[in-house]
């Protein structure tokens, strides 16, 4: 048992320094756009040298709320492909409303009372991230491709017949899951990296040195 342990211990160790790269973080905060499954404003700071936080905000679509907006924030695990270039995966939540009154699907049976117009459907889900960044060698620029697959549950309305009252309907709201196919988004964002300065003494005074790189 002790020699099954310890040899389980060995393969991890050796799994992980196979893979461990010294590394830091590439920036330390960038904002700049993206286009894809959602079309706006995007956000990427880093927490560590291992861990990042992106935000995103714009427009989006989707089959059952038509166009919407959106907000996301996806919490990442980041590792290092070669010297430029970087893998993520991590998840995250999102949320947004739809900006038309929603087409209803219902029936014509005299159990609805057909479609709701006012209703402007809202959304939440939760999501996987991955993906892979590159950050331009030389230049304030990093380029990020990613998939966020998931669920969400949006608002579906729709009247109810009041029994006993004839015409008279009541309305319903209900909370209705589906899948989200968030499988392709690119974004290109500015990057800014904060410089550590250390002084260092020479034999006439005094100078300051910066080290940093964009």
């Amino acid at each position: 048992m002790r020699k099954t342990i310890y040899l389980s211990a060995l393969i991890l160790i050796c799994f992980t320094s196979l893979f461990a790269q010294d590394k830091s973080r590439p920036y330390n905060n960038s904002f700049g756009g993206i286009i894809g499954f959602i079309n706006g404003f995007s956000y990427k700071g880093y927490l560590s040298s291992d861990f990042a936080l992106q935000g995103d905000a714009g427009l989006s679509w989707n089959w059952y709320t038509g166009f919407n907006l959106k907000g996301a924030v996806n919490f990442m695990y980041v590792g290092m492909a070669t010297q430029d270039l970087y893998w993520f995966a991590g998840g995250g939540l999102n949320t947004g409303v739809g900006l038309s009154p929603e087409n209803s699907y219902l029936s014509g049976s005299r159990s609805y009372g057909g479609y709701t117009k006012n209703h402007y459907p809202f959304f939440f889900g939760l999501n996987l991230i991955g993906g892979i960044e590159y950050k331009v060698p030389g230049h304030p620029v990093t380029l990020q491709v990613d998939a966020r697959p998931g669920f969400y549950a949006y608002t579906h309305k729709y009247n109810v017949e009041t029994k006993g009252i004839g015409d008279k309907y009541s309305s319903r709201t209900d909370f209705i899951p589906a899948f989200d196919f968030n499988f392709l988004n690119f974004s290109v964002r500015y990057t800014i990296i904060k410089h550590n300065r250390t002084r260092s003494s020479v034999k006439r005074g005094g100078s300051i040195k910066a080290h940093g790189k964009y």
